[in-house]
């Protein structure tokens, strides 16, 4: 999981904004990380070059906000390419962002799971 998710990042997030808003903030990345992969294999799949960077972009900034650095690394790597409007070595990469777009998922729920560490509360469950 270190390899997966910084926990310095995290950390600096919780530092930045306190404990309950980073903890929204992961959970929103969370939940449309599926919906940033999948407009970027839609773009892909489309041979649209434009979208496929603002997506890749988009997934890549997140990422690094929550501390997914295996995540935006891979991304990172994809996009000089794209940008020369080569599809190839993104699509290639695709199974390694699905692999580590999961990978990243199951890092951050057990990061959320985790009890708070002396001198932070999480907030209360909302009903």
């Amino acid at each position: 999981m270190e390899e997966t998710i910084d926990r310095e990042a995290l950390s600096a997030l919780v530092e930045d904004v306190g404990a309950a808003r980073a903890h929204t903030i992961v959970g929103s990345y969370l939940a449309t990380l599926d919906e940033r992969v999948y407009h970027l294999r839609a773009a892909l799949a489309g041979c649209d070059t434009e979208r496929a960077i603002i997506a890749l972009r988009g997934l890549r900034s997140a990422s690094a906000l929550v501390g997914a650095r295996e995540l935006a690394a891979v991304v990172e790597e994809v996009e000089p390419a794209l940008s020369r409007g080569r599809y190839a070595p993104a699509r290639a990469a695709l199974p390694e962002i699905l692999q580590s777009a999961a990978a990243t998922a199951r890092a951050l729920l057990a990061v959320l799971s985790e009890p708070a560490t002396s001198g932070t509360r999480r907030p209360a469950p909302s009903r």
